[in-house]
């Protein structure tokens, strides 16, 4: 995977940081200046030379991102993420602590666990085999263990969708099930 460069599309005005308006402009500026660059670079080539040109020009802005003023502002908008993932997922203190525990990254945003529901059967109807499931449930209950199959996905805590997305299964307090992109 290459280095990201999704900053292209974000607005300044759409986004708390301590970076001023110009100071995020030269960040997009270095994100789209490195993009540029490409893939296969080697040390002490052309395009390596050049991005170590470019890193040097940025570095300001760099050491603004990983100062302590910066790490206050981050705690600050992840309480923020926390608690409005809370409220839109109707979950528990216990229940966030749980999700983040096992969860394999350090990203707390709110699109982190995208659902929450109540029962595993509820996952079986509408993740686990897509729009079709009332009537392939309905056909396929005398030749299908799907509550096997719900089992089998909260012991590994992993599915992968149809169309690739691999999902992150927590069972919580209640039997509630979160689902989180991995």
């Amino acid at each position: 995977m290459g280095f990201r460069t999704w900053l292209g599309d974000v607005q300044y005005k759409d986004i708390t940081t301590i970076l001023t308006e110009a100071e995020f402009g030269q960040l997009k500026k270095f994100c789209a200046a490195i993009k540029e660059l490409g893939s296969d670079i080697k040390k002490g080539d052309e395009r390596y030379l050049q991005g170590v040109k470019l890193c040097k020009e940025i570095q300001t802005v760099y050491d603004k991102l990983n100062s302590k003023e910066n790490q206050v502002l981050y705690e600050k908008i992840l309480e923020e993420e926390i608690a409005f993932t809370m409220k839109r997922n109707n979950l528990s203190k216990d229940d966030i602590d749980k999700i983040y525990e096992e969860y394999p990254t350090n990203n707390r945003n709110r699109s982190t666990v995208f659902w929450v529901y109540d029962s595993i059967d509820e996952i079986i109807k509408e993740k686990g085999y897509g729009d079709e499931l009332d009537y392939f449930v309905e056909e396929s209950e005398n030749y299908f263990d799907h509550k096997s199959l719900a089992q089998e996905w909260l012991k590994e805590k992993y599915i992968t969708m149809c169309e690739g997305a691999t999902i992150m299964l927590v069972e919580l307090s209640g039997g509630r099930i979160a689902l989180m992109r991995y």
